[in-house]
């Protein structure tokens, strides 16, 4: 791909990030075009006297292996060794230590990490540790307001979740929430917390586990009894991060002269003003000189965008539709003023090093939560690495205010930030005025997407900005998402690959950071295989030529010309678990001996997502025909989807699992085992109840082990299992997996309500058919949240339970005599419709019921995706 031009929008990570890699891939011509007369974006390392800002402060740590390897080989490890652990919340990797023969002051440092809170006068860990010392400094009052607000939480949970708000009191509990989130949060955003999308607490506030810090609040005063308690509570947070020698902007200034020694260029004070779209493409970029005022016309043949949204939409004028524009300008931002201090020493503090002769405290930051007090967090330059600092005797300290561009704070002059902030740190109990020896003010305007404004709209602009195929939106203010490095890192990588392969999809960049818990609850297992979502990942899905010579799955035929097995998986808001999930199940039937007789379809219900979940689906349908994709019109519940499934399906025997990919695929074969053992082929039309001379076996349902659930969440299951099994007597623990494996003509005899999947065993020895338990596995998500919780299954699984026993209690089971020439023609309840049947005499007529049960196939309003034929 030679003689075209790449226009990047930026100099940040996300922007230096796809220049270096289309130079090192390609032959196109890269322009990076820059605003300011710095690199990195936030990610910059302001110099001021040989003392360093970094502002906001940025570890190196990613979980996505070629994240890890791309930093290393722009800045190798000073670190003596083969290998070096670093560990960021509790998840730890080895890296490789550096090069020998590199220049030793281009490199990364590995470094501790400790952040704290700092409120009432007192220093909490960060995020709040369920352990003697935190139940201490709240006292027990405070505890105890803290657990029945929390239980009162739970109990009334808000609903629907929309806000902020919403999110954090159904988490915490109100005072909690009041203590450690709200005032903070506020004065991040300036808004109120019921303002704010709840969406940004599933990407930004990390799971703490309540159920623990009650129970340690509750063991607090007996374990201060016991010898050694409490010593060294911050232990454990004392983690280990990448940091350049010189701070971040030491690794973006030198990606920015490997871009220019690869022939890439970077023009400075270069601000994108106009871009021109014709028949659905960008053309041209205008740029400005914000210093000569000068402007220019670069041709471009694609051009990937870090610039924020708003002034985005704004440079394209007539080209982008009036309600793209209309949400464009409604969406807000957060600005944000760092005032440096340099100290001749900090006050002596509770929170200080021991021995430090300038009371330096140990952290890399700390939270201010304080009401009253307008800073909302303290830097400690020294503590991320001593060569930020010119005199390591002195102490640099970086205050950080949040604020909105042209504000009250953001208006104050520079002397008025400093007074302000000298005296919050006096207030503070951490510094006096008389150790101040020197200062600097920053301005960072644009540093924060935020999740309020015009930002429920936000999709207006995306499937505006998507359509056009050569544009690209990367970065955090490049796509309004609050991405961290890495993230906005892997976007570009996105970007860039489409660019190569000349693909106008942008699933992929979308794709990143979609999953709320990124760095904290992921398994290894999961985090490799997802490669944090970083790039599209190949489905081994079966070639065009295994179909034809039957290979793999294909190589026994079937009677009927039917697939042997369908896989019905229920989703809604799971884009982030379609494609690798798809991918382990595909991989899963593949392994499966001896072949399925006519190969397998899966088949996957959309229950009215609102997300990227019907775009995902869509994409990987155009690779694999076995794909059937069925979408209601609005959320009908799982038992509405995984009904729609069965219906869709063309198989005999229907698998299913639940689409948040807790539920392993790999189990499968373990599954269809149980069948072979029970002396069933997958090639024959499975048996009837009704009429059998025995019970034919209607159910194999999966039995989850080592539950990878919060232990509320383990409980009520554990609860609600154990009730309804003792009232119902289906002989069945877990009724909750999603993993089961059944006849499609048995399901269909069955009496179809709301939440039926979580009583098909009952249901299926209700009819007449055996049930077999097979133990299973069980794992965490591989994205997203869920959507069940205590509050929406308990009152309904109750009514439902009685239900189910007022159903047995009515049920009447015909046992059928023998055959003549008369009576009724046979209901054909537990047949396929598309098979006719024999009469068969002496059997008693189901009557006007029965025939309505077998007839009716209601479902929800469905919109068709994909293969159209149904059974």
């Amino acid at each position: 791909m030679t003689g075209k031009t790449v226009a990047i929008v930026g100099g940040g990570p996300a922007g230096l990030t796809a220049a270096l890699e289309l130079v090192r891939r390609t032959r196109m011509r890269v322009i990076v075009l820059e605003a300011s007369g710095d690199l990195g974006g936030i990610s910059k390392t302001v110099n001021h006297k040989g003392n360093r800002i970094d502002i906001g402060g940025h570890r190196f740590f990613s979980k996505s292996d070629w994240v890890m390897n791309w930093w290393q080989d722009i800045l190798p490890i000073d670190h003596a060794g083969p290998a070096v652990d670093i560990s960021y919340q509790n998840k730890s990797r080895p890296v490789e230590a550096g090069r020998r023969d590199t220049d030793p002051d281009r490199v990364m440092l590995v470094r501790n990490r400790l952040s704290r809170i700092y409120f009432d006068g007192k220093f909490f860990p960060y995020p709040i540790k369920a352990d003697v010392g935190t139940a201490m400094k709240l006292g027990p009052l405070r505890v105890s307001r803290m657990m029945a607000s929390y239980a009162r939480a739970r109990a009334f949970p808000r609903q629907p979740e929309v806000s902020l708000e919403d999110f954090l009191l159904n988490r915490f509990g109100y005072e909690l929430y009041d203590t450690f989130f709200k005032h903070y949060t506020e004065k991040v955003w300036g808004v109120p917390c019921s303002e704010i999308s709840a969406e940004w607490g599933a990407q930004r506030i990390k799971g703490l586990n309540i159920s623990k810090a009650i129970a340690h609040a509750l063991k607090a005063p007996f374990k201060k009894l016991r010898p050694g308690a409490g010593g060294a509570a911050n232990t454990s947070l004392i983690e280990r991060f990448l940091y350049p020698k010189y701070g971040p902007g030491q690794m973006w200034e030198t990606v920015a002269e490997q871009v220019q020694a690869g022939g890439g260029e970077i023009r400075f004070h270069e601000k994108a003003v106009g871009l021109q779209i014709l028949d659905g493409k960008v053309r041209a970029l205008t740029t400005q000189n914000v210093e000569t005022g000068e402007r220019t016309t670069i041709q471009a043949d694609h051009v990937i965008s870090t610039m924020p949204v708003t002034e985005l939409v704004a440079a394209m004028g007539p080209g982008a539709p009036e309600a793209v524009h209309r949400v464009a300008a409604g969406l807000e931002y957060r600005d944000f003023i760092t005032v440096g201090l340099l100290l001749r020493k900090m006050a002596q503090s509770r929170g200080a090093q021991t021995g430090s002769p300038i009371n330096l405290v140990p952290d890399n930051w700390i939270y201010i939560q304080d009401k009253g007090i307008e800073v909302g967090r303290l830097q400690f330059f020294n503590n991320w690495s001593p060569y930020m600092v010119a005199d390591p005797a002195t102490a640099w300290v970086g205050m950080e205010y949040f604020c909105r561009e042209g504000d009250g704070l953001w208006s104050q002059s520079d002397a008025e930030m400093t007074d302000l902030g000298i005296r919050e740190m006096e207030v503070l109990g951490l510094a006096h005025r008389a150790d101040l020896l020197d200062s600097l003010v920053l301005r960072v305007p644009k540093a924060y997407p935020g999740y309020y404004g015009s930002y429920g709209q936000f999709d207006t602009i995306r499937q505006f900005t998507d359509s056009v195929p050569n544009l690209f939106l990367v970065g955090r203010n490049g796509m309004h998402r609050y991405n961290n490095q890495d993230h906005s890192m892997l976007t570009a990588r996105c970007a860039v690959d489409a660019i190569i392969a000349d693909s106008p999809d942008k699933s992929a960049l979308w794709a990143v950071n979609i999953d709320d818990d990124y760095h904290e609850e992921k398994s290894t297992s999961t985090a490799d295989a997802k490669e944090a979502a970083g790039h599209v990942r190949r489905l081994p899905l079966p070639q065009p030529q295994d179909r034809q010579t039957g290979e793999g799955p294909y190589a026994t035929p079937s009677a009927d010309g039917r697939p042997a097995l369908a896989i019905v998986v229920p989703v809604r808001n799971e884009a982030g678990n379609i494609a690798p999930l798809i991918e382990e199940t595909v991989a899963a039937l593949h392994q499966i001996t001896p072949p399925l007789p006519g190969g397998y379809e899966i088949v996957y219900v959309d229950d009215g997502s609102d997300d990227a979940t019907p775009q995902q689906l869509a994409d990987v349908a155009t690779e694999l025909p076995e794909l059937v994709v069925r979408t209601h019109a609005k959320s009908c519940g799982q038992s509405a989807a995984i009904r729609t499934g069965v219906l869709a399906a063309r198989a005999h025997w229907i698998a299913t699992l639940d689409g948040d990919g807790q539920n392993d695929p790999a189990d499968l074969p373990k599954m269809i085992a149980a069948l072979t053992d029970d002396g069933i082929s997958l090639g024959r039309q499975p048996a009837a109840a009704w009429g059998s001379p025995s019970a034919p076996l209607g159910l194999v349902a999966g039995q989850r082990l080592n539950r990878r659930d919060t232990p509320l969440r383990r409980l009520s299951s554990s609860v609600a299992n154990g009730v309804r099994s003792r009232l119902l007597g289906d002989g069945a623990p877990d009724t909750g997996c999603g993993l089961k494996l059944f006849p499609r003509s048995a399901f269909l005899e069955l009496a179809y309500f709301d939440h039926m999947h979580r009583f098909l065993p009952a249901l299926m020895r209700r009819e007449g058919y055996r049930v077999i338990l097979v133990p299973v596995s069980h794992r965490p998500r591989l994205s997203g949240r869920s959507k069940y919780g205590i509050h929406n299954r308990l009152w309904v699984g109750i009514v439902d339970l009685f239900g189910v026993i007022w159903l047995n209690r009515r049920h009447r089971r015909p046992e059928i005599a023998e055959l003549s020439a008369l009576g009724d023609e046979p209901c054909s309840v537990g047949q396929d419709t598309e098979t006719p049947q024999p009469a068969r005499a002496g059997t008693p007529s189901c009557g006007t019921a029965g025939a309505a049960r077998q007839t009716s196939t209601t479902t929800p309003h469905l919109t068709v995706v994909g293969r159209t034929d149904t059974a």
